[in-house]
């Protein structure tokens, strides 16, 4: 296609110096790569894949053959599966938490707040809806709890798969929620 270019240009314009007419072609060259790209991108691809957010889920159906939400933050991909009546929580592929998940809650708190005589305040920096704050709402002696999640996509998207007693231990009072990195709350 160059090659023709060129010579269809040198036919054409005799008196200019073939090294000008080369870097023309060039230009033209490049110009209609340019929109043709963009062409392509924008017109062709969304004409051929009308639906990419639900091509987009069927390929998430694959990894996560339960998958009942599919939703994108600005800190990655959160997906919740269910199964057994369990909803799971993966943020970026991982998993972050559980809705039933009592157990590794339980050993959680019992072991943290085994450290301190009689703690009052609780700092929990991610990874407090699972459970984790629910159990440490059972000691008498808590006063606070400050939860820290980075992302408050997580949180929105977490509560609605979560037991109502999971649920009501974040709305406690003693419970406040920080949408803040940890390390700008330290």
């Amino acid at each position: 296609m160059f090659a023709w270019a060129t010579n269809l240009l040198v036919d054409k314009q005799k008196k200019l110096k073939p090294s000008f007419i080369v870097s023309r072609t060039y230009l033209w060259e490049t110009i209609g790569l340019s929109i043709g790209g963009l062409i392509f991108n924008f017109f062709l691809i969304t004409s051929i894949f009308p639906f990419p957010r639900s091509l987009n889920n069927q390929s998430l159906k694959f990894r996560y053959p339960n998958l009942v939400e599919s939703v994108n933050s600005l800190y990655g991909n959160i997906i919740v599966t269910q199964k057994q009546g369990q909803y799971n929580f993966y943020e970026g592929g991982q998993l972050v938490g559980s809705s039933q998940e009592t157990e590794k809650s339980e050993y959680l708190a019992h072991l943290i707040l085994s450290q301190h005589q009689e703690p009052k305040k609780i700092l929990i920096v991610g990874g407090g809806l699972d459970g984790l704050i629910n159990e440490i709402l059972k000691y008498p002696f808590i006063k606070k709890v400050d939860y820290l999640e980075i992302d408050p996509q997580l949180v929105t998207t977490t509560r609605k798969y979560l037991p109502v007693y999971l649920n009501k231990a974040l709305e406690d009072p003693r419970v406040k929620i920080n949408l803040v990195d940890g390390r700008k709350f330290l």
